[in-house]
């Protein structure tokens, strides 16, 4: 079985050279996913492997926008270009997760539990949490900013049109924000972490039904905020339905959204290397982590698990 690894990233060069390092064997390939922003020479300089690729195809990623979606799709698009259809688990990471388990384990783990879809998947129609109004929302970005954004409802065509009036959306997008928003196919919608890992026969699948409905689901995804913490759990959820070879499970990474008085999801230190290693055995990483604010902790789970740090 190999382990295709596609990544997203866009700082911190070291930081994701060392992330692969220690996840690096002969079974391993890694494909990333640089932000156009980025200078793609200044991470080939350092990063360099025959089973490295740094895809052509990049996007302008946004925080919290489509386009995080289409740099994924164009991850998924590169692993299946280069014939990978077989016997691959595909775990998708960022620049900034980091394993809380040794290879050994990792490789262990994957191998034995091959043919699972390791993904997130909370259906929003159950819950009151606000979830299913914001999908049904519309988001106009007002530039690549984050946060820079505004929510329309079309229950509520006045806002729009004062918003129009008072300048902050053109004509163009007025028009969009008036028509009703309605999920492709009927499917029920679920959310989830953006972060999963899956067989590439299953990924296939989803591509697959992108690639057949495109037009239609970009066009309901692309004004959802976070859209990438619904799109491949929706789409699943919906082919599930219908193959019962699909077996889905939680997300492997460990994130913490609950801790109070921090920017969210925290960004662990050495103060938090108790709660990184008591996670349990189904977390095999851990995110996020910022050379820039604490890379002791990478120091000491590479002790803790005798990661070799190349």
């Amino acid at each position: 079985m190999r382990k295709i690894y596609i990544i997203t990233a866009h700082k911190n060069p070291l930081q994701l050279n060392r992330l692969i390092s220690v996840l690096n064997d002969s079974n391993s390939f890694f494909y990333i996913h640089l932000d156009l922003k980025s200078d793609l020479d200044t991470f080939k300089s350092i990063i360099s492997s025959p089973n490295i690729y740094f895809i052509p195809n990049r996007v302008d990623c946004i925080w919290a926008d489509f386009s995080q979606v289409e740099a994924t799709l164009n991850l998924i698009d590169a692993v299946i270009e280069n014939g990978i259809i077989c016997s691959s688990q595909v775990t998708f990471l960022s620049g900034q997760d980091y394993p809380i388990k040794d290879l050994k384990y990792i490789n262990k783990f994957l191998f034995e539990n091959y043919g699972t879809s390791y993904i997130t998947t909370e259906s929003i129609l159950k819950e009151d949490t606000g979830f299913l109004k914001k999908l049904y929302a519309y988001k106009i970005n007002k530039s690549s900013n984050k946060n820079d954004f505004i929510f329309f409802s079309n229950k509520n065509p006045l806002k729009s049109v004062l918003f129009f009036l008072a300048g902050k959306i053109n004509f163009d997008q007025l028009s969009i924000v008036l028509k009703k928003r309605v999920m492709p196919f009927a499917m029920e919608p679920f959310r989830g972490s953006n972060w999963w890992s899956m067989p590439i026969e299953t990924l296939v699948s989803i591509k697959d039904f992108v690639n057949e409905n495109y037009i239609e689901l970009k066009s309901f995804f692309q004004y959802v905020v976070s859209a990438d913490e619904y799109f491949f759990q929706t789409i699943l959820m919906y082919l599930y339905k219908n193959d019962s070879d699909i077996v889905i499970k939680s997300s492997l990474t460990y994130d913490n959204w609950l801790r109070e008085g921090v920017p969210l999801p925290v960004t662990f230190t050495v103060d938090d290397l108790d709660e990184l290693v008591s996670q349990p055995d189904g977390k095999i990483f851990a995110r996020k982590f910022d050379y820039d604010v604490d890379r002791n902790i990478l120091d000491l789970l590479d002790s803790k698990y005798n990661l070799i740090n190349k």
